[in-house]
């Protein structure tokens, strides 16, 4: 609770180990992505241990001899609050000269993962008639929260046009086949996340 923080993503930040008791706490939230965190400018014959901190558990530390950097990199994946520990290693302190803590958060996206499970390749159907198209869409970062887009091609794919655009990712939608004759006939489904 006497943590300080929220802590600027990139921003530089100087502070003390003041004496043998002393323990420095930082907190900052984050999403899903890249979290870097680096220890600078420990002051000569010091020796700064840095652990990064989930729900009351320690996830990751870094703990070189003497006054070498100190970083921490982790890959966050379902957000929440962090925190950051910084401790003089075998009670080393120095009231007069300042560390310097950065913490650096990059989001991450990943590109959704779509599969058409019906039709799903040598089906056949009847011009004019009801067909459900069927497909599973997931995203690491939006969840099922994408945008689905779906096309059809009488041509094996050297045209399309749209079926429906702008659709909740339900797994489902209802169609009517085309009444064009074709043997080369595609459905294409599109997932976008919210990130384009």
């Amino acid at each position: 609770e006497d943590a300080y923080g929220p802590l600027t993503p990139g921003t530089p930040l100087e502070s003390f180990i003041d004496d043998a008791d002393d323990e420095d706490w930082y907190w900052f939230d984050a999403g899903f992505g890249a979290l870097t965190v680096s220890l600078t400018g420990i002051p000569a014959g010091a020796d700064y241990d840095l652990y990064l901190w989930g729900d009351e558990a320690i996830l990751a530390e870094s703990d070189h001899q003497d006054n070498e950097d100190e970083t921490i990199s982790w890959q966050v994946i379902g957000g929440g609050r962090f925190w950051i520990q910084i401790i003089g290693f075998d009670d080393t302190s120095d009231p007069d000269d300042p560390y310097t803590l950065t913490a650096g958060f990059t989001p991450l996206n990943t590109d959704p993962v779509v599969e058409l499970v019906h039709p799903n390749g040598g089906e056949t159907f009847t011009t004019g008639a009801p067909v459900t198209l069927q497909w599973s869409a997931s995203d690491l970062e939006d969840g099922a929260a994408l945008d689905i887009a779906l096309a059809y091609s009488p041509d094996d794919g050297a045209t399309w046009t749209d079926i429906a655009t702008g659709l909740d990712n339900t797994g489902s939608h209802s169609w009517t086949a085309p009444a064009v004759p074709t043997t080369e006939g595609l459905v294409r489904i599109i997932a976008t996340d919210g990130d384009g």
